[in-house]
């Protein structure tokens, strides 16, 4: 399957809508009035959300986000809005990766995590974790195929009983940065 990633916002319907779909399968919707899936919270933390779409149906076959897990100051806009990276050793989260069901064992969610990989290089981001429930054995495959290292550490307040994996990215030049 040949697709095409693209960046928008948390808000996006596109997004909002794979990111409900994937909290529906894990039975995970909030209870009561429906909340979209970590608005008021997520929405001022998430830095990148990416989703995908197949090129030749046009379904909307994936998504992807990262978010800081440390404070960073890393990224500051320049002359012109032009964005200028500076050494960091800041850590960010991928903090959600989902393929809808009928598109999965077909490298999407791989192809979105290398993308994402990518984008936190260019944020100035090069230790990058990601949070894995220990009986979805695809994901750990994937995590692990992907270079990520399993960490002993606790998963964080809130992620109990999941596995941490972590990465650290090789510095790269993206252009238009200085």
């Amino acid at each position: 399957m040949q697709v095409t990633i693209t960046a928008v916002d948390w808000a996006d319907p596109v997004g909002a809508r794979l990111r409900r779909q994937d909290l529906e399968e894990r039975g995970e919707l909030p209870t009561g009035p429906y909340v979209e899936p970590g608005d008021a919270e997520r929405a001022d933390h998430v830095e990148l959300l990416l989703i995908a779409r197949d090129r030749i149906s046009g379904t909307w076959v994936a998504c992807g986000a990262l978010r800081p897990l440390e404070p960073s100051s890393m990224v500051r806009r320049g002359d012109l809005g032009m964005p200028r990276r500076q050494a960091s050793a800041a850590v960010a989260l991928i903090s959600w990766l989902f393929v809808i069901p009928e598109c999965r064992r077909q490298g999407l969610a791989r192809l979105v995590l290398a993308e994402l990989e990518l984008q936190a290089c260019a944020l100035g981001w090069f230790t990058l974790r990601l949070l894995a429930h220990p009986e979805r054995l695809p994901a750990l495959a994937l995590c692990t195929a992907a270079g990520y290292t399993r960490l002993a550490e606790p998963a964080p307040a809130g992620a109990d009983g999941l596995v941490v994996f972590e990465k650290r990215l090789p510095p790269v030049e993206v252009e238009g940065w200085v």
